[in-house]
């Protein structure tokens, strides 16, 4: 169902630069929609959280602007990089990617997910080495990389050991670690399956301590409302969402 930029509410001052900009932009998937009419800012230094009710178009909503698919639909621009194609009902694969280090994206399952026969610290190890994190490619440093993530005492456990809290919090530091302009954090993605609305919430507010010190846009995708009243600002993709945020919007004012 359509949304708009009044479905948006931000708690935070809003006063960073806006490194995200939607407007009304929206994707079909063969003769279905899947999101439409999403409008939205993303600014440096907060987390907005984006909200619906079902996973599929959160998903589409994730990968188009990880640089996966275009929006056939409105405006989608990361970075000054425009990412919608008018004129084709068809999402098509994204024939460029945002230069290198300017996005950071968390774990997506059967795109880029890390193995669950990895340590948590050789899998951040791996995205420091990835990365050309060469600096601060030392255990120690990847180990104080990890305790910034509440991780420190995961290091040595493998992946697939891992409870959901623990797979979110792992999730959300991989997408970090190229220290990036904007951070994507898909919550609803399987390799966090299970994470309570409360860990979730912790996490959100984690990502905004991360989110200000390296004055990065920070993007969380969730479809659950408690999780996503814990981040700066909330946007609803769908009618259902955008109403249910509509009386925190009533309450602020």
């Amino acid at each position: 169902m359509a949304t708009d930029s009044q479905d948006c509410r931000s708690m935070g001052a809003g006063t960073g630069q806006a490194l995200v900009v939607a407007r009304d932009a929206g994707m079909r998937r063969r003769r279905a929609r899947s999101f439409e009419f999403v409008t939205f800012e993303a600014r440096s230094g907060e987390v907005l959280a984006l909200v619906g009710e079902e996973r599929p178009p959160l998903r589409d909503l994730v990968y188009a602007l990880a640089g996966l698919v275009m929006p056939t639909e409105g405006s989608l621009a990361v970075c000054g990089e425009e990412r919608a194609q008018r004129g084709d009902a068809r999402p098509r694969f994204a024939r460029q990617r945002p230069a290198r280090g300017t996005l950071g994206v968390s774990a997506l399952t059967g795109v880029a997910a890390p193995s669950d026969v990895l340590t948590v610290e050789e899998a951040v190890a791996q995205e420091f080495s990835l990365w050309g994190r060469k600096t601060t490619a030392s255990a120690e440093d990847v180990l104080g990389y990890l305790a910034s993530f509440e991780l420190a005492t995961e290091v040595d456990r493998r992946i697939g050991e891992l409870g959901p809290e623990g797979r979110a919090r792992l999730s959300a530091a991989l997408a970090f670690v190229c220290r990036p302009r904007v951070a994507l954090v898909d919550l609803t993605d399987p390799f966090v399956a299970g994470l309570t609305a409360a860990d979730g919430s912790a996490l959100v507010r984690m990502l905004g301590r991360h989110a200000r010190a390296c004055a990065c846009a920070t993007i969380v995708a969730t479809t659950d409302l408690a999780v996503a009243r814990a981040a700066d600002g909330a946007c609803g993709i769908d009618l259902a969402s955008a109403e249910a945020l509509a009386p925190q919007e009533d309450d602020a004012r």
